[in-house]
């Protein structure tokens, strides 16, 4: 059976695509080389990560993410600092965190991963933190990037003017191909 790399995600409306471009932009230009971006059309709200699943199965956890999303109101979120995981002394990810409604957003993943533990997929061990991923540092780099990337995002700051209304969630795949 066909297989796609799967993940559970919000997507971005426009104005916050363009706020995430301006803190990239600004971080890459402090960071060095030493951090692979995300494309700006690749950055995300991920809710739930699924892997490599069966393509027959997009139905059932379509149902399942539909049964989740109904019973769900809409909520606003809006973008809120910079960091990295797991620490700023070994950067691995750099983020750009969230605020606003976050109790329905975690209510949301909760319902998600419990529901789909129904279908077969584990549930998380980690807490869910609310973040959209603009980059990952490169492995081997030297100390001296690394050093670069934890203080580019010290001294970034992000506006929080961009929104981000949450109405709907989509089932989306992911190509790791160039």
């Amino acid at each position: 059976m066909e297989q796609i790399r799967a993940f559970i995600a919000v997507e971005l409306p426009p104005a916050v695509r363009e706020a995430v471009e301006g803190v990239v932009r600004e971080l890459r230009s402090r960071a060095g080389d030493g951090v692979r971006w995300v494309r700006p059309e690749g950055v995300h709200l991920t809710l739930k990560f699924l892997g490599d699943i069966d393509a027959g199965s997009v139905p059932a956890v379509s149902r399942a993410m539909a049964q989740c999303a109904a019973s769900a109101a809409p909520f606003d979120l809006f973008l809120e600092g910079v960091g990295v995981f797991p620490n700023a002394r070994r950067p691995r990810v750099i983020w750009i965190g969230l605020g606003g409604a976050l109790e329905p957003l975690l209510a949301l993943q909760h319902s998600i991963d419990r529901e789909l533990e129904g279908l077969g997929f584990a549930r998380e061990r980690r807490p869910f933190t609310p973040h959209l991923t603009l980059g990952r540092v490169r492995d081997g780099v030297l100390a001296s990037q690394v050093r670069g990337v934890s203080e580019a995002v010290a001294a970034t700051t992000v506006e929080r003017r961009a929104e981000l209304s949450v109405r709907e969630v989509l089932l989306m795949q992911s190509d790791l191909r160039p």
